[in-house]
Protein backbone atom coordinates (compact mmCIF):
# COMPACT_ATOMS: atom_id res chain seq x y z
CA UNK A 1 0.00 0.00 0.00
CA UNK A 2 1.10 3.29 -0.89
CA UNK A 3 2.12 5.77 2.24
CA UNK A 4 0.35 8.45 2.64
CA UNK A 5 1.90 11.51 2.06
CA UNK A 6 2.46 14.29 4.55
CA UNK A 7 1.11 17.84 3.91
CA UNK A 8 3.72 20.35 3.28
CA UNK A 9 5.06 22.13 6.71
CA UNK A 10 2.75 25.59 6.47
CA UNK A 11 5.17 28.89 6.42
CA UNK A 12 3.27 30.32 3.96
CA UNK A 13 1.29 33.91 5.15
CA UNK A 14 -2.51 32.02 5.22
CA UNK A 15 -3.58 29.58 5.33
CA UNK A 16 -1.75 28.61 7.96
CA UNK A 17 -0.80 25.56 10.28
CA UNK A 18 -3.96 24.91 12.37
CA UNK A 19 -3.08 23.87 16.33
CA UNK A 20 -4.68 20.63 17.59
CA UNK A 21 -6.94 22.76 20.05
CA UNK A 22 -8.61 24.73 17.53
CA UNK A 23 -9.02 21.21 15.16
CA UNK A 24 -10.35 19.56 18.22
CA UNK A 25 -13.01 22.57 18.79
CA UNK A 26 -13.92 22.56 15.08
CA UNK A 27 -14.18 18.78 14.89
CA UNK A 28 -17.26 18.83 17.99
CA UNK A 29 -20.61 17.80 16.48
CA UNK A 30 -22.55 20.37 14.56
CA UNK A 31 -25.38 22.69 16.43
CA UNK A 32 -28.11 23.86 14.58
CA UNK A 33 -27.01 27.38 13.99
CA UNK A 34 -30.84 28.87 15.04
CA UNK A 35 -30.85 26.32 17.98
CA UNK A 36 -30.50 28.13 21.87
CA UNK A 37 -26.94 26.63 22.04
CA UNK A 38 -25.74 28.72 19.22
CA UNK A 39 -27.06 31.64 20.09
CA UNK A 40 -25.26 31.26 23.62
CA UNK A 41 -22.07 30.32 21.61
CA UNK A 42 -22.20 33.49 19.23
CA UNK A 43 -22.98 36.13 21.97
CA UNK A 44 -19.74 35.07 23.78
CA UNK A 45 -17.95 35.02 20.49
CA UNK A 46 -19.20 38.58 19.85
CA UNK A 47 -18.22 39.15 23.46
CA UNK A 48 -14.30 38.01 23.42
CA UNK A 49 -14.10 39.83 19.79
CA UNK A 50 -15.18 43.04 21.05
CA UNK A 51 -12.70 42.84 23.88
CA UNK A 52 -9.87 41.35 21.75
CA UNK A 53 -10.27 44.36 18.76
CA UNK A 54 -9.69 47.07 21.61
CA UNK A 55 -12.58 49.52 21.19
CA UNK A 56 -15.17 51.19 22.95
CA UNK A 57 -18.14 49.61 24.26
CA UNK A 58 -20.07 51.26 21.27
CA UNK A 59 -17.97 49.60 18.81
CA UNK A 60 -19.71 46.35 17.00
CA UNK A 61 -18.01 43.63 16.10
CA UNK A 62 -19.47 41.23 13.31
CA UNK A 63 -19.03 37.76 11.84
CA UNK A 64 -20.03 36.91 8.14
CA UNK A 65 -18.71 33.43 5.91
CA UNK A 66 -16.60 34.86 2.92
CA UNK A 67 -13.13 34.99 2.85
CA UNK A 68 -10.85 38.07 3.00
CA UNK A 69 -11.59 39.96 -0.41
CA UNK A 70 -15.48 39.02 0.58
CA UNK A 71 -15.05 41.02 3.80
CA UNK A 72 -13.44 43.94 1.73
CA UNK A 73 -16.51 44.15 -0.79
CA UNK A 74 -18.70 44.03 2.25
CA UNK A 75 -17.03 47.66 3.66
CA UNK A 76 -17.39 48.72 -0.25
CA UNK A 77 -21.08 48.24 -0.14
CA UNK A 78 -22.13 49.07 2.78
CA UNK A 79 -20.33 52.24 2.84
CA UNK A 80 -19.67 53.89 -0.33
CA UNK A 81 -22.14 56.08 -2.16
CA UNK A 82 -22.22 56.88 -6.03
CA UNK A 83 -22.07 60.79 -4.98
CA UNK A 84 -18.78 60.26 -3.33
CA UNK A 85 -15.16 59.24 -4.17
CA UNK A 86 -12.73 56.76 -2.18
CA UNK A 87 -9.29 57.07 -1.19
CA UNK A 88 -7.07 54.67 -1.97
CA UNK A 89 -3.66 54.18 -0.46
CA UNK A 90 -2.00 51.13 -2.16
CA UNK A 91 1.65 49.43 -1.95
CA UNK A 92 1.03 45.99 -2.96
CA UNK A 93 -1.73 43.82 -4.40
CA UNK A 94 -4.27 43.52 -1.83
CA UNK A 95 -4.22 47.66 -1.02
CA UNK A 96 -5.03 47.72 -5.22
CA UNK A 97 -7.53 45.33 -4.36
CA UNK A 98 -9.66 48.12 -2.47
CA UNK A 99 -9.53 50.20 -5.66
CA UNK A 100 -10.64 47.12 -7.93
CA UNK A 101 -13.75 46.42 -5.94
CA UNK A 102 -14.72 50.15 -5.75
CA UNK A 103 -14.44 50.50 -9.29
CA UNK A 104 -16.44 47.12 -9.87
CA UNK A 105 -19.07 48.83 -8.47
CA UNK A 106 -19.20 51.77 -10.87
CA UNK A 107 -17.56 54.53 -8.16
CA UNK A 108 -15.12 56.90 -8.63
CA UNK A 109 -11.84 55.83 -6.78
CA UNK A 110 -8.59 58.36 -5.79
CA UNK A 111 -5.96 56.23 -5.85
CA UNK A 112 -2.52 57.25 -4.03
CA UNK A 113 -0.17 54.16 -5.97
CA UNK A 114 3.12 53.39 -4.48
CA UNK A 115 6.20 51.55 -5.25
CA UNK A 116 5.53 47.92 -3.97
CA UNK A 117 6.69 47.71 -0.85
CA UNK A 118 7.19 51.04 -0.36
CA UNK A 119 6.36 52.86 2.87
CA UNK A 120 3.67 55.95 2.82
CA UNK A 121 4.46 59.76 2.92
CA UNK A 122 2.20 61.33 5.12
CA UNK A 123 2.62 64.47 3.97
CA UNK A 124 1.99 63.07 -0.04
CA UNK A 125 -1.12 61.75 1.22
CA UNK A 126 -2.11 65.18 2.94
CA UNK A 127 -1.49 66.87 -0.34
CA UNK A 128 -3.81 64.10 -2.00
CA UNK A 129 -6.88 64.73 0.68
CA UNK A 130 -6.78 68.30 0.48
CA UNK A 131 -6.79 68.02 -3.63
CA UNK A 132 -10.29 65.99 -3.19
CA UNK A 133 -12.65 67.12 -0.93
CA UNK A 134 -15.35 65.07 -2.86
CA UNK A 135 -13.71 61.94 -0.86
CA UNK A 136 -16.28 60.10 1.30
CA UNK A 137 -14.27 56.55 2.58
CA UNK A 138 -10.25 56.22 3.17
CA UNK A 139 -9.28 53.39 2.75
CA UNK A 140 -6.59 51.88 4.03
CA UNK A 141 -4.24 48.42 4.54
CA UNK A 142 -2.55 47.60 7.68
CA UNK A 143 0.12 44.98 6.03
CA UNK A 144 0.18 44.07 2.54
CA UNK A 145 0.04 40.58 2.60
CA UNK A 146 1.56 40.29 -1.13
CA UNK A 147 4.65 42.77 -0.16
CA UNK A 148 5.08 42.36 3.48
CA UNK A 149 4.94 46.28 4.14
CA UNK A 150 3.47 47.50 7.43
CA UNK A 151 2.15 50.99 7.18
CA UNK A 152 1.46 54.07 9.47
CA UNK A 153 -1.81 53.66 10.00
CA UNK A 154 -2.35 55.59 13.31
CA UNK A 155 -0.19 58.80 12.18
CA UNK A 156 -2.44 58.02 8.62
CA UNK A 157 -5.66 58.19 10.28
CA UNK A 158 -5.00 61.16 12.62
CA UNK A 159 -3.73 63.12 9.62
CA UNK A 160 -6.72 62.63 7.21
CA UNK A 161 -8.50 63.29 9.67
CA UNK A 162 -7.42 66.59 10.25
CA UNK A 163 -8.48 67.00 6.84
CA UNK A 164 -11.61 65.05 5.83
CA UNK A 165 -14.50 63.94 7.11
CA UNK A 166 -14.40 60.71 5.34
CA UNK A 167 -14.96 57.48 7.28
CA UNK A 168 -11.60 55.59 6.96
CA UNK A 169 -11.41 51.93 6.97
CA UNK A 170 -8.55 49.76 7.63
CA UNK A 171 -7.88 46.39 6.41
CA UNK A 172 -6.55 44.47 9.45
CA UNK A 173 -6.64 41.00 7.42
CA UNK A 174 -2.93 40.30 7.74
CA UNK A 175 -2.27 40.93 10.98
CA UNK A 176 -5.46 40.97 13.29
CA UNK A 177 -4.67 38.94 15.90
CA UNK A 178 -0.88 39.43 17.23
CA UNK A 179 0.85 40.60 14.08
CA UNK A 180 0.75 43.89 15.32
CA UNK A 181 -1.36 45.57 17.88
CA UNK A 182 -4.46 46.74 16.55
CA UNK A 183 -6.04 49.96 18.59
CA UNK A 184 -8.72 51.10 16.64
CA UNK A 185 -9.05 54.22 19.28
CA UNK A 186 -5.86 55.38 19.47
CA UNK A 187 -5.79 55.38 15.68
CA UNK A 188 -9.04 57.65 15.00
CA UNK A 189 -10.54 55.16 12.40
CA UNK A 190 -14.18 53.99 12.09
CA UNK A 191 -13.84 50.79 10.77
CA UNK A 192 -11.59 47.49 10.23
CA UNK A 193 -12.30 43.71 8.72
CA UNK A 194 -9.67 40.75 8.50
CA UNK A 195 -10.55 37.09 7.97
CA UNK A 196 -9.92 33.75 9.84
CA UNK A 197 -7.07 32.24 7.93
CA UNK A 198 -3.79 34.03 9.22
CA UNK A 199 -2.70 34.99 12.62
CA UNK A 200 -6.43 33.68 14.08
CA UNK A 201 -4.71 30.30 12.72
CA UNK A 202 -7.87 29.08 11.38
CA UNK A 203 -9.04 27.52 8.06
CA UNK A 204 -10.17 30.28 5.44
CA UNK A 205 -14.18 31.02 5.46
CA UNK A 206 -14.26 33.81 8.25
CA UNK A 207 -15.14 37.31 7.47
CA UNK A 208 -14.31 39.92 10.28
CA UNK A 209 -15.48 43.63 11.21
CA UNK A 210 -15.48 45.67 13.91
CA UNK A 211 -17.67 49.31 13.28
CA UNK A 212 -17.93 52.63 15.12
CA UNK A 213 -21.07 54.53 16.03
CA UNK A 214 -19.64 56.41 13.12
CA UNK A 215 -19.74 53.20 10.89
CA UNK A 216 -23.31 52.33 11.78
CA UNK A 217 -24.83 55.18 10.94
CA UNK A 218 -22.82 55.17 7.40
CA UNK A 219 -24.70 51.76 6.82
CA UNK A 220 -27.89 53.93 6.05
CA UNK A 221 -26.66 56.24 3.39
CA UNK A 222 -24.48 53.99 1.30
CA UNK A 223 -26.44 53.48 -2.12
CA UNK A 224 -24.69 50.69 -3.75
CA UNK A 225 -26.42 47.29 -4.36
CA UNK A 226 -25.76 44.51 -0.99
CA UNK A 227 -28.10 42.12 -0.09
CA UNK A 228 -25.57 38.91 1.44
CA UNK A 229 -23.39 41.44 2.26
CA UNK A 230 -25.90 43.81 4.11
CA UNK A 231 -24.56 44.86 7.43
CA UNK A 232 -27.55 46.73 8.29
CA UNK A 233 -29.71 43.88 8.22
CA UNK A 234 -26.40 41.72 9.65
CA UNK A 235 -25.76 43.88 12.29
CA UNK A 236 -29.74 43.55 13.88
CA UNK A 237 -29.46 39.62 13.57
CA UNK A 238 -26.43 39.44 15.64
CA UNK A 239 -26.80 42.21 17.87
CA UNK A 240 -29.95 41.17 18.99
CA UNK A 241 -30.67 37.78 18.59
CA UNK A 242 -27.41 36.84 18.26
CA UNK A 243 -27.22 34.62 15.19
CA UNK A 244 -26.51 35.62 11.85
CA UNK A 245 -28.65 36.59 9.42
CA UNK A 246 -27.87 33.78 7.10
CA UNK A 247 -26.63 30.45 7.62
CA UNK A 248 -23.61 30.19 9.95
CA UNK A 249 -19.76 28.18 9.06
CA UNK A 250 -20.79 26.32 12.77
CA UNK A 251 -17.70 24.69 12.49
CA UNK A 252 -15.66 27.66 12.43
CA UNK A 253 -17.28 29.61 14.83
CA UNK A 254 -16.70 26.83 17.27
CA UNK A 255 -12.60 27.20 16.35
CA UNK A 256 -13.03 31.18 16.65
CA UNK A 257 -14.14 30.93 19.87
CA UNK A 258 -11.70 28.35 21.24
CA UNK A 259 -9.12 30.90 19.38
CA UNK A 260 -10.36 33.61 21.59
CA UNK A 261 -10.16 31.86 24.70
CA UNK A 262 -6.13 30.86 23.63
CA UNK A 263 -5.77 34.62 22.99
CA UNK A 264 -7.26 36.18 25.95
CA UNK A 265 -5.46 33.28 28.37
CA UNK A 266 -2.23 33.97 26.73
CA UNK A 267 -2.84 38.01 26.42
CA UNK A 268 -2.81 39.25 23.48
CA UNK A 269 -0.09 41.72 24.26
CA UNK A 270 2.23 38.49 25.02
CA UNK A 271 1.41 37.65 21.44
CA UNK A 272 2.02 40.71 19.99
CA UNK A 273 5.62 40.86 21.66
CA UNK A 274 5.77 37.05 20.40
CA UNK A 275 5.11 38.01 16.88
CA UNK A 276 7.33 41.07 17.18
CA UNK A 277 10.55 39.24 18.89
CA UNK A 278 9.94 36.15 15.88
CA UNK A 279 9.71 39.03 13.32
CA UNK A 280 13.17 40.56 13.96
CA UNK A 281 15.12 36.92 14.01
CA UNK A 282 13.28 36.02 11.06
CA UNK A 283 14.85 39.29 9.59
CA UNK A 284 18.08 38.49 10.95
CA UNK A 285 18.35 34.73 9.06
CA UNK A 286 17.82 36.12 6.24
CA UNK A 287 20.56 39.16 6.24
CA UNK A 288 22.65 36.65 7.41
CA UNK A 289 22.00 34.60 4.80
CA UNK A 290 23.03 37.42 2.51
CA UNK A 291 19.58 38.04 1.32
CA UNK A 292 17.40 41.08 1.69
CA UNK A 293 13.89 41.98 3.10
CA UNK A 294 11.61 43.40 0.46
CA UNK A 295 9.86 45.94 2.46
CA UNK A 296 10.57 49.52 3.48
CA UNK A 297 8.73 48.99 6.55
CA UNK A 298 8.27 44.87 7.49
CA UNK A 299 5.24 43.23 8.51
CA UNK A 300 6.03 41.04 11.94
CA UNK A 301 3.59 38.68 10.34
CA UNK A 302 5.11 37.68 7.53
CA UNK A 303 8.89 38.47 5.73
CA UNK A 304 8.95 38.95 2.23
CA UNK A 305 12.48 38.03 0.62
CA UNK A 306 14.14 40.42 -2.65
CA UNK A 307 15.57 36.84 -4.28
CA UNK A 308 19.77 38.19 -5.04
CA UNK A 309 20.25 38.39 -9.09
CA UNK A 310 19.82 34.85 -10.71
CA UNK A 311 17.97 33.22 -8.02
CA UNK A 312 13.85 32.84 -8.90
CA UNK A 313 11.90 32.97 -6.12
CA UNK A 314 9.61 29.87 -7.52
CA UNK A 315 12.68 27.54 -8.26
CA UNK A 316 13.52 28.19 -3.97
CA UNK A 317 9.76 27.37 -3.22
CA UNK A 318 9.23 24.30 -5.29
CA UNK A 319 12.83 22.76 -4.31
CA UNK A 320 11.54 23.43 -0.95
CA UNK A 321 8.58 21.83 -1.14
CA UNK A 322 9.64 18.90 -2.99
CA UNK A 323 12.92 17.86 -1.30
CA UNK A 324 11.84 19.38 2.31
CA UNK A 325 8.19 19.14 2.21
CA UNK A 326 8.17 22.87 3.49
CA UNK A 327 5.38 25.54 2.15
CA UNK A 328 6.22 28.87 1.22
CA UNK A 329 4.73 31.68 0.08
CA UNK A 330 5.19 32.53 -3.94
CA UNK A 331 5.42 36.48 -5.28
CA UNK A 332 2.63 37.75 -7.20
CA UNK A 333 1.91 40.09 -10.35
CA UNK A 334 4.57 42.58 -10.70
CA UNK A 335 7.19 40.87 -8.21
CA UNK A 336 6.44 36.72 -8.93
CA UNK A 337 9.43 35.29 -9.28
CA UNK A 338 11.71 38.06 -7.58
CA UNK A 339 10.48 37.51 -4.09
CA UNK A 340 9.45 34.59 -1.54
CA UNK A 341 7.68 34.84 1.56
CA UNK A 342 8.20 33.52 5.05
CA UNK A 343 4.82 33.84 7.22
CA UNK A 344 5.48 33.30 10.95
CA UNK A 345 2.12 32.99 12.03
CA UNK A 346 1.04 31.17 14.81
CA UNK A 347 2.38 28.74 16.91
CA UNK A 348 5.42 28.65 15.53
CA UNK A 349 8.76 29.17 18.06
CA UNK A 350 12.26 28.86 17.91
CA UNK A 351 12.48 25.03 17.49
CA UNK A 352 10.59 25.33 13.66
CA UNK A 353 12.97 28.58 12.67
CA UNK A 354 15.62 26.85 13.08
CA UNK A 355 14.90 23.87 10.65
CA UNK A 356 13.02 26.50 8.41
CA UNK A 357 16.32 27.82 8.36
CA UNK A 358 18.06 24.83 7.73
CA UNK A 359 16.63 23.45 4.79
CA UNK A 360 16.49 26.96 3.40
CA UNK A 361 20.10 27.21 3.43
CA UNK A 362 20.25 23.44 1.54
CA UNK A 363 17.91 24.70 -0.99
CA UNK A 364 20.26 27.76 -1.63
CA UNK A 365 23.13 25.82 -2.08
CA UNK A 366 21.55 23.23 -4.19
CA UNK A 367 20.43 26.05 -6.42
CA UNK A 368 23.83 27.68 -6.16
CA UNK A 369 23.10 30.71 -4.21
CA UNK A 370 24.26 30.41 -0.93
CA UNK A 371 26.25 33.05 -0.01
CA UNK A 372 27.01 32.89 3.51
CA UNK A 373 29.22 30.24 5.66
CA UNK A 374 27.05 27.27 6.26
CA UNK A 375 25.09 27.57 9.47
CA UNK A 376 25.17 31.38 9.18
CA UNK A 377 21.58 31.90 9.09
CA UNK A 378 20.98 29.52 12.32
CA UNK A 379 23.75 31.12 14.49
CA UNK A 380 22.02 34.56 13.73
CA UNK A 381 19.09 33.09 14.42
CA UNK A 382 20.39 31.95 18.05
CA UNK A 383 21.78 35.63 18.97
CA UNK A 384 18.29 37.24 17.74
CA UNK A 385 16.28 34.14 19.96
CA UNK A 386 18.68 35.22 22.69
CA UNK A 387 18.66 38.84 22.72
CA UNK A 388 22.15 39.24 21.31
CA UNK A 389 23.09 41.10 18.10
CA UNK A 390 26.10 40.88 16.49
Amino acid sequence: MEATRQAPALFAPGPTYVPERLRLAMGEPLIHHRSPQFKVMFADIRERLARVWRAGPDWEPLVFACSGSGAMEAAVVNFMRRDRAALVISSGKFGERWSTVVRAYGCQVVEHKLRWGERVSIPAVEDVVRANPNIGVVYLTSADTSTGIRHPIGELCQSIRKLSDALIVVDCICDFGGGRPVRPLEWDCDALISSSQKCLLLPPGLGLAHLSPRAIAALAEADLPRFYFDWRSELAYQRDESITHFTSPVSLLRGLQEMLRMMEETGVEVIEQRYAGMGRSVRAGIEALGLEVFPDDPSDALTVVRCSPGLDGGAVISHLREHHGVQLGSGQDAIKGKVFRIGHMGVFGAREVYGLFGVLEATLAALGHLRCEPGASVAALARAFSGKQG
